[in-house]
């Protein structure tokens, strides 16, 4: 298995997101970076079977302002 997937996550000057972590399963993380709140992430399939990519936002202006927003993507990995 040898598939990629890029994904980038925008943010704001109020909100940034923090670096996309995978939670569960087969895929590992290949490229990261962060700029001004905008994340970008490339995972790699090394398996089959069910992953979870996770971030979340927040306000960068107070840590007391609004409250974070979690965003999660379930990828299912087929073997080819």
């Amino acid at each position: 298995m040898d598939d990629e997937v890029a994904i980038t996550l925008y943010g704001s000057a109020a909100y940034g997101w923090t670096p996309v972590e995978v939670v569960t399963g087969p895929l590992t993380l290949v490229a990261a970076e962060a700029t001004d709140g905008t994340v970008r992430v490339t995972v790699r399939a090394v398996g089959a079977g069910e992953a979870e990519l996770r971030s979340t936002s927040f306000f960068r202006g107070d840590r007391f302002g609004p409250q974070t927003r979690l965003w999660r993507l379930l990828v299912r990995v087929e073997p080819s």
